[in-house]
């Protein structure tokens, strides 16, 4: 796809805010009170980061703005980088490609998606659901701001402005964006918004009550129905029915006291929803890997029911000591690795763990 640039001709409180006032009556009021549901110090600390970001883009009304979510994309960056996209009016971009699981979602949504963007053409960029630097390859950042909701971001010391908060999903963080503006939810809006969320809690599996009352919010605000969002993202058929058989049929289960863990090869695109398979099947501890030559990529994750007093990141350091920070990340439930390795040495250094 071509590169084209855009240009911001008002400010952004005007363009956003401005054209809607007329309209405010159609915005859902209960959504409008989704703040009184969060605690007062998170409050707080959500509306300065909000409008220190919004701040940041009025000044930038006449500049430049691409919108760009992390490689490999799947269904919250695709969601939350269309919505905030259609709020700026600005271009969606993604490094490479989207994510196999996300490309029916993404091409529901129809807007057309740059791939390895030219920065040079644009004088911000907004990032989202993108915690490091090694998920923007070949993209070398200046002047961006950030908004994500994973626990730990790399990008935030660079950033002129981050909205950041471990949340299920960083379309959360947009939804609150929408509504500190005053810009009521199109129905595409709330699709994306919707989608990101399901899709990053597993079909709601992982969903914390908050993530599920602001899904509630989001598809009465847009007027759609969740079954619609499950038919647009296919759901129910998000892995492919064979790879789904082939990664059950594949796995290793080790009986560790109480403690299940669940092993098994699967194709890099996959390694996610395989490790939540695992776990939706009852899995205590899930380990998916992908091994070409020397090269290892794996995805461990922790049941949060699980009573087993393991940190999936913590036990991935003491397998890859002298790795490279960019290689390795995560936290108590879910860490991911992709880089130089054996999957048998992994294997052996975790069951040694446990």
């Amino acid at each position: 796809m071509m590169e084209y640039k855009y240009q911001l001709a008002t400010p952004l409180a005007l363009r956003v805010i401005g054209p809607w006032l007329s309209a405010s009556e159609n915005i859902d009021s209960k959504s409008m009170m989704v703040a009184k549901q969060l605690s007062a110090c998170t409050l707080l600390q959500e509306d300065a980061m909000l409008q220190e970001l919004i701040n940041t883009l009025e000044a930038s009304a006449n500049r430049r703005i691409i919108v760009i979510g992390h490689d490999n994309a799947d269904s919250d960056a695709i969601g939350a980088g269309f919505a905030v996209a259609e709020l700026l009016g600005a271009p969606l971009a993604i490094p490479n490609k989207i994510s196999p699981p996300a490309i029916e979602f993404a091409a529901a949504l129809k807007k057309d998606i740059i791939f390895q963007p030219q920065l040079t053409n644009y004088d911000l960029a907004v990032i989202v659901d993108t915690a490091s630097q090694k998920q923007l390859p070949g993209i070398t950042l200046d002047q961006y701001v950030i908004i994500d909701h994973h626990k730990y971001n790399e990008l935030m010391e660079g950033a002129l402005a981050d909205v950041h908060e471990p949340l299920d999903s960083t379309c959360q963080l947009v939804y609150r964006l929408y509504l500190t503006v005053g810009r009521p939810i199109s129905k595409k809006v709330a699709l994306a918004l919707a989608g990101g969320i399901v899709g990053d809690t597993v079909g709601l599996t992982k969903a914390s009550g908050q993530a599920i009352l602001e899904l509630g919010q989001i598809l009465k605000a847009g007027g759609i129905e969740l079954q619609t969002v499950l038919g647009v993202m296919k759901i129910s058929r998000r892995m492919d029915k064979f790879k789904r058989l082939r990664a059950a049929s594949h796995l290793q289960l080790y009986e560790i006291g109480d403690l299940a863990f669940c092993v098994g090869p699967i194709e890099h695109d996959y390694l996610f929803y395989t490790t939540s398979l695992f776990i939706e099947l009852g899995a205590d501890l899930a380990l998916a890997y992908a091994q070409e030559d020397h090269r290892l990529c794996l995805r461990l994750a922790k049941s949060r029911n699980s009573q087993a007093h393991c940190h999936a990141l913590a036990m991935l350091k003491k397998v890859f000591p002298a790795t490279i920070d960019q290689n390795l990340w995560g936290d108590e439930f879910f860490a991911g690795y992709e880089g130089v390795g054996n999957i048998e040495d992994v294997l052996r250094s975790i069951l040694q763990e446990l």
